[in-house]
Parts: C-alpha cells; structure tokens; sequence
C-alpha cells in the first residue's frame, strides 16, 4: 500500500516490451551483490588460509550433498502445479564441470564430481524417511532418491570434499532437512575423518552448534540458493572468491554477537574536526560546529544510524561547555554549541567505549575594541601641512644612487642560473603513456597470433593456447615495466638523446622479445 496508495491496473501491470528491454541488465550487480554477501563464519581467516591452502586437486573427487526440497507453486490443482526442485540435487556439480570442467581450465573431471541429497544421507543415517507435513496442507514429497545406501556410504568414504548446501531446519515440513545434524551428531569419523568438509549455509546461519562447526573445515553463509550465489560458493571453494561479507544476523554457534560486532570497536581510532565557526574571525561569542568520525564497528563497517556519540567541550581553564547528545548518520557525528567566552577550548568525542585519540583545540579570540582604531585617522589633518616639507627632500636623494649599483649586481646571478638548469633538462628520457600502453597490447595480441599460427598443431586445446597468452602477455608486461621505470633503456644507453619515435620503437620492441621469449620458452616446456 506504501508502494501503491491508489493502485489500478495500469499501474500494477508491467508493459511486457519494457520488461524484455530491461531483463538482464542487472546480472553484474546481482554477481557483485553475491560476491559482497559471501561470509565466513569459521574459522578466523588466517586459519582458514591454513587449512585450506590450495583449491581441489584434479585427481580429487568431490561430493556435494544439497537439501534439495520438492516444493509446489499451488495445491489446488496438483496436476497443473507440478513439485519441482528449487535447488537441484546436481546443481553445484553442474557448476563446477562448467567453470572448472575439461572444457575451460580442466581442473574437475566428470568421474570425480558426484552428488546426493539430504534424503539419501538420512535414509543411510536413520533408515528410510517419513513423510512430512501431513495433514497441514504442507508439501509431502520427499525429493527423489536415486542413490542406494550403499552407493552412498561409498561415495561418503571415496570423496576428498564433502560440500553441503544447507538451508533452514523445518523438520515439520521437511524430513531430511536435519541430516547435516545427524551426520556431524554420530559420531562417524570414519566416514569423514581426514576429509574436508565445507559447509554453505544458503538460508539463515545460526542451525548448527559450537560442537557440529568445530567439525568442519570451514563454515560458509551465503543466504540464498540462487544460481549466482552457488556460483560464489564454488568459486570461493577454488579460491576465487574471498569472503567478504558480515553476518546480519547473530550466530551462537562461533559467538558471533550482532549487537557487540555493531557497536563501536575501541580498536579503530576517528577524529574530531571543527567544520563550521560563526563568525568568521572567531571573535567571543562564537558558535561552532564540530563533527567526528567515522566511526566503525568490530566488522569494519560504519556503525548503524543513531548511535549515541557525547562530545565533550572544555575550556583549559577547566570551565565545561554544555554540548547536547548527538547521533551517527553514516557513520558521521555532528553537534553545535557555543562559546560565550575567549579562549582554548579542547574538544573529545566519544560513543561506547571508543574515545577519540587526539582531542581538538579551538582558539577563541576576545572580541575588539573599536576605539583605539578611530584616534590616529585625526592625526593626518595635522600632518598634512607637513606634507609641504617634502620638497626640502630632494637633496637627501641624491644619495640614492648608492642603491642602484646594488640593483644592478643583483641581476647577475639569475642570468647564471637559468643556463645551469635548461643545460640539466634537455636529455630528458620519455616516460610510458597510455597510448604506449595500447601499443603494447596491441603487439603481445600479434605475439600470441603470430604464436598460434606457427604451433597449430600443438596449441589446438583451449587451455594450451590460454596458457601461451598468458605467458606472452607476461613477458610483454616485464619488458613495459621494465622500461617505464628506467631500468631497460637501449635507447639511451646508444643515443644521448633519442627521438620520441625512436623510444617508442624501442619500447614495442621489447614488449614483442620478451613475448617472444616466454613463447619458445613455453613450446620447449611442453615438448620436453
């Protein structure tokens, strides 16, 4: 109703061309918000750099167990209103084959990516499943199981990587949902002893205890289960995605407090600035404006919109200003007060435990008299008469020719400077520009094609010739930065002062040797 007061059809109707026109703009502010949201819950980050120093290894097999669920749009009508998975049993796996799989950087095999749900773990845990949500109009299909229980013991004990994909615990609803629980409860470590077992939570992250998560090798939270967060998750499983995001929500289990981590962390400093002071000259009585921050919390962050912040205006005399409370606003706090009286003021500001480290001092000048400043401009109507006496002057300056010898030498030493530093500047050597920048792509691009139409054969794959562009590209970058910083110049080791052509010439030169260089190098690599 906030949205539409009044609303008619016009208005609640989307027009179907402009929803086409505008559909899939928002995928890379989707991917960022995803990649933004990626949040590690354990361990630190440090130990989580330990533990996981390195992506899954090609020969490793990988086991993805997702909670898949069978859900229905309606339940009126069960035959137009068909169960459908709204996070598929395989979809990680999918994921994997196609960002990792033989087709772009083979570092996943097919063989050695497999799947289950959490029906086909429980029924191996507790026996074959309930069905869930009778008799409350809920949805009672269990998602399917295509996997036996023994199929799925083995394929437990034959995986490197055991991923789960968790959502929320509603055992009302769905009877499997608990069986990341009871696999971590049992006490089975001979199933995944010496594994890594990584953990995505999709929905809220608060299900598991301290004891279930110090069983795992990392706990993830991403909070949805669409197709550009689980692509998160897997790129953060390989190591492209680093975690970034904070929990909005409190979880017990690594004693993460949402009302502690938004407070104030005492560990980062801000400062207290005087922004605005009335009137200009700072003359008694003065109104000033102060601001501190930014203030941040434990993550970071600028600390939530109305935390309190006391500033704390003193006179060093010892005389106390009365300031009101203020709040934050992005992180930001204001005050105004005033200053009735002349002198030094020091000004701190302070929210929670946080006190900022270098107080603010403030001069306030005493307001000016005005009388003193009227009686001299009486005195020139008595000095003017004594104007008249100026003519009597002219033979005092007669002496002032003495000063212009002085005049004259002065200029000497200017006219020897300016010849000293244009003597210095001439040979200056040309610094790299953007356009020289450009070049140099341009030349490691006809690098790799000169490349690749040379060794047809042997770069046929995708991943040889991205690993030849790659190592082209290195070395012309070497050979750019080499010269931008001075250290590689032929051109001024063989001219002493070299036309722009020629140190461009020089420059394209080297970035097409260098490419050159890792090129064979590269071919003789992969003969060998």
């Amino acid at each position: 109703m906030k949205m539409f007061p009044n609303p008619t059809p016009n208005a609640l109707f989307v027009d179907g061309e402009v929803a086409l026109a505008v559909s899939g703009q928002g995928t890379r502010v989707v991917n960022r918000i995803a990649r933004q949201s990626l949040t590690l819950l354990s361990p630190g980050l440090d130990e989580y750099n330990q533990r996981l120093s390195r992506p899954p290894g090609v020969n490793e097999k990988l086991l993805f167990i997702s909670d898949s669920r069978l859900v229905r749009e309606c339940f009126e009508d069960t035959a137009a209103c068909q169960p459908f998975e709204p996070l598929p049993t395989d979809a990680l796996a999918k994921i994997v084959l196609r960002l990792y799989g033989p087709d772009t950087t083979a570092q996943a095999l097919p063989e050695n990516v497999n799947s289950i749900n959490f029906a086909e773990l429980k029924q191996v845990l507790v026996g074959s499943l309930a069905q869930a949500g009778e008799g409350n109009g809920a949805e009672t299909e269990t998602p399917l199981i295509s996997h036996s229980p023994e199929e799925v013991t083995a394929l437990i004990q034959q995986a490197d990587w055991i991923v789960f994909a968790m959502q929320d615990l509603n055992t009302d609803r769905y009877a499997a949902s608990d069986a990341l629980k009871l696999f971590l409860a049992q006490g089975l470590s001979g199933l995944y002893n010496k594994k890594n077992l990584i953990v995505f939570a999709l929905n809220s992250p608060y299900y598991l205890d301290t004891t279930e998560i110090s069983k795992l090798t990392a706990y993830f939270a991403l909070y949805s289960k669409t197709t550009p967060y689980l692509e998160t998750a897997v790129r953060a499983l390989y190591g492209e995605a680093a975690p970034q995001g904070a929990a909005p929500v409190s979880v017990d289990g690594v004693s993460y407090n949402l009302v502690h981590v938004l407070s104030p962390d005492p560990a980062r400093d801000f400062e207290v600035t005087v922004e605005e002071v009335s009137p200009a000259n700072a003359s008694s009585p003065v109104t000033a404006r102060a601001q501190a921050g930014p203030i941040l919390d434990y993550n970071g962050h600028p600390v939530p919109d109305g935390t309190p912040v006391e500033f704390d205006v003193t006179y060093l005399s010892g005389q106390k200003v009365s300031v009101p409370l203020t709040h934050t606003v992005e992180g930001m706090a204001e005050v105004e007060f005033a200053l009735p009286e002349a002198g030094t003021v020091e000004i701190i500001a302070r929210s929670g435990e946080v006190v900022s480290q270098r107080p603010q001092q403030f001069t306030v000048a005493a307001a000016a008299s005005a009388t003193p400043t009227l009686a001299p401009t009486n005195t020139p109507s008595v000095n003017t008469p004594t104007a008249t006496i100026a003519p009597s002057v002219p033979p005092t300056l007669t002496p002032t020719p003495s000063p212009t010898p002085a005049l004259v030498a002065a200029p000497t030493p200017p006219p020897a400077l300016p010849p000293s530093s244009g003597n210095s500047a001439t040979p200056s050597p040309k610094s790299v520009t953007a356009g020289d920048f450009l070049a140099s792509l341009g030349i490691i691009f006809l690098s790799f094609v000169a490349g690749i139409a040379l060794w047809r054969r042997p770069y046929r794959r995708r991943s040889r010739r991205a690993r030849l562009a790659l190592v082209i590209f290195i070395g012309g970058m070497a050979a750019y930065l080499l010269y931008g910083i001075g250290w590689l110049r032929p051109d001024l080791w063989l001219w002493e002062q070299p036309s722009l052509a020629l140190q461009r010439a020089t420059l394209l030169t080297l970035v097409f040797l260098f490419g050159a260089v890792g090129a064979v190098g590269e071919k003789l690599t992969m003969n060998n």
